[in-house]
């Protein structure tokens, strides 16, 4: 049977292009662009990680302004924007002359480019397509981030290897745009057709699911208990897996096992991620999103436990699988519990907002987790802090859950004038 161009399914291919783009030429790729940066300036190992830093800056403090625009504006003109940024960012890299120059543009065109190809977008699109395989859709995008960081960055070194590295970075752009835009353009479609349509594969209803609660303006939104509680919950599950992994190497050295070995462990907890990603957020569909929730939470506090616990190879790779499942479905999850609560048609707003709140905790952790080493002597006591810090998000989750009930009774009384 055809699959029509306005199939969701189609706006899911693009969406994990787009998201591969995002992951896998921005932030996977960049321990190979910067080789060759590196020999060309001779920077100091801080100036040259000063790119990643400044792009994960710029767009936490970007994303409430792009959020909003992309429940207002055109996703598809907005992708189309953010791979000729990244299109751009490349190309700018090809003839830099200096590190400034580097920094600057990685705050500028890859920073914006990773709000309007990430997550963010491309939730608010598949929420907009997506009913009833809500969850699974953004797991399934989601999972375009690691394999982008499986192709990405061998292309460009193998580039590298062949071209000089200014030439490589232009065919490496060239490539991109020549792959991207044609699928942005004739795949992406802002809104699912009216009157109603199914998918040919499922009986997905292809139209937005009704905002159970009116739009917000950002204050209201910064004033909702809710939004807090969310914030704070999310804080906590993307700030340990990010810190526990930046420390890996040298946490796993504690125990004994070789940085060969500690390299083996990352890429156990990236696969496993991958898994998680699509197993556990496809469970949003059918099981309650705060049960999904606190069991997402709590997996990744007994991976924790178990990680400060054991000293073998393989017991401390059991752990790290654990870690990565679970903490794979936390941006799926996170995107499905926010469109139930605030509705599909606000939901850019909603997790660009929340973002800005968000990156305290993602850019602190990893640093954080090392000043308790270097004055501790023992990553324990980090991992101990953590679970003591989980084990508060899961009162959390309850708060929340009763929040969001109460804000559904008083919409429902609303509507009939009860």
């Amino acid at each position: 049977m055809s699959i029509k161009i306005t199939s969701p399914w189609w706006q899911l291919v693009a969406a994990m292009l787009a998201q591969a783009i995002c992951g896998g030429s921005i932030f996977s790729a960049y321990s190979v662009v910067v080789a060759p940066l590196k020999m060309e300036f001779a920077p100091s190992n801080m100036v040259l990680m000063l790119g990643m830093t400044v792009t994960s800056l710029a767009s936490g403090l970007l994303s409430p302004y792009f959020g909003g625009a992309i429940d207002r504006i055109s996703i598809r003109r907005l992708m189309l924007f953010g791979i000729a940024l990244v299109v751009g960012g490349f190309l700018c890299l090809s003839v830099t002359s200096s590190m400034n120059q580097v920094i600057v543009i990685y705050a500028v065109f890859m920073a914006t480019g990773s709000i309007l190809l990430g997550p963010i977008a491309t939730s608010a699109l598949l929420a907009r397509w997506f009913t009833q395989n809500r969850g699974l859709a953004m797991g399934i995008a989601a999972s375009g981030s690691a394999l982008g960081g499986l192709l990405f960055p061998p292309l460009l070194q193998g580039l590298i290897d062949g071209l000089e590295w200014r030439l490589a970075l232009q065919v490496f752009s060239g490539l991109i745009l020549l792959v991207a835009v044609p699928v942005i353009a004739l795949l992406v479609k802002d809104y699912p057709p009216a009157p109603l349509s199914l998918s040919t594969d499922t009986n997905e209803t292809a139209s937005p699911t009704p905002s159970p609660a009116p739009p917000l303006s950002n204050k209201a939104m910064i004033s909702d208990p809710k939004f807090w509680s969310m914030a704070l919950i999310m804080g906590a599950l993307f700030s340990g897996p990010i810190a526990i992994i930046s420390n890996l190497i040298q946490l796993v050295g504690e125990k004994g096992i070789t940085p060969g070995q500690g390299a083996l462990l990352i890429s156990i907890f990236s696969g496993a991620n991958l898994a998680g990603k699509l197993i556990l957020a496809a469970a949003a569909d059918r099981i309650n999103h705060h049960l999904v929730l606190a069991m997402t939470m709590i997996g990744i506090g007994l991976g924790v436990i178990g990680l400060s616990q054991t000293n073998t190879f393989y017991l401390v790779a059991a752990c790290c699988a654990v870690i990565g499942l679970f903490s794979g479905a936390t941006t799926p999850v996170w995107s499905v519990i926010l469109s139930h609560i605030y509705g599909v048609n606000q939901l850019g707003k909603i997790m660009g907002l929340m973002s800005l709140f968000i990156m305290p905790f993602t850019l602190s952790s990893p640093p954080l987790f090392g000043w308790v080493f270097d004055t501790s002597g023992s990553y324990n006591v980090a991992l101990y802090g953590y679970v003591s810090m989980l084990c508060v998000a899961l009162l959390l989750i309850a708060n929340l859950r009763r929040l969001t009930a109460s804000t559904a009774l008083e919409i429902h009384a609303v509507k009939t004038g009860i």
